[in-house]
């Protein structure tokens, strides 16, 4: 009977996702973080809502908040190149190298070094050792 019961919860935070998405794209900021939160409270490790929630706060220039959902994504998807993609478009971005440098790490550390994070490595002077 789990079985049954997951099957329902997925659809349905794949619904909320959607709406996040589409909140997202008509710049309703809130309402797409409310929707994609909702889709969470499903699925707490759905990396593409993760992502969804990572770039509304891109697009805000919350960078801190943009990389911790982003590295989330990354994460849990670690051979998905468009997650390590994103991760690293917001890593170039963000003002606070510090902070970059930090996230970077914690995602080198389980995904190890990437074609995708290259750019990002090179930028923030980031080295695995």
């Amino acid at each position: 009977n789990g079985e049954s019961s997951a099957q329902p919860r997925s659809l349905i935070s794949s619904c909320y996702r959607g709406l996040g998405n589409v909140a997202a794209a008509v710049q309703s900021h809130q309402e797409a973080l409310d929707l994609y939160r909702r889709a969470l409270a499903l699925e707490p490790q759905d990396s593409l809502t993760c992502a969804g929630i990572g770039n509304v706060y891109r697009r805000l220039r919350l960078y801190d908040e943009s990389l911790h959902w982003l590295a989330k994504s990354a994460l849990s998807m670690p051979d998905d190149v468009s997650a390590l993609t994103r991760f690293s478009q917001v890593l170039l971005e963000c003002p606070e190298k510090p902070i970059a440098a930090k996230a970077l790490m914690e995602v080198l550390q389980v995904v190890g070094e990437h074609p995708s994070l290259a750019k990002a490595m090179v930028s923030l002077d980031v080295r695995l050792d």
